[in-house]
């Protein structure tokens, strides 16, 4: 996922509306960048708290190769009980 400096409502309430306007969270890739995924953990910790308080395990989330794009890994866990956890 991607995760921008503002945000889709701010946008389109510009009279020149356009997407091409959206800011990325960083200035570069990321992949694997302790630090620059820093600037984005008050909203990744959010993600990850939600979903354990949710009872879905996270195993981490990090920077990715794009510019403002972000990954979150789910713990492995077997089918039914994995689809019980997202239906609960």
């Amino acid at each position: 996922y991607y995760i921008y400096e503002n945000s889709y409502r701010e946008l389109r309430n510009d009279a020149n509306y356009t997407l091409s306007k959206m800011k990325p969270i960083g200035d570069y890739m990321e992949d694997y960048h302790i630090l620059q995924a820093t600037r984005s953990e008050w909203i990744n910790s959010q993600f990850r708290l939600n979903l354990r308080d949710s009872g879905i395990p996270v195993e981490c989330t990090k920077g990715e190769a794009g510019i403002g794009q972000h990954e979150l890994n789910i713990e492995y866990d077997e089918i039914l009980s994995m689809c019980d956890k997202h239906i609960t």
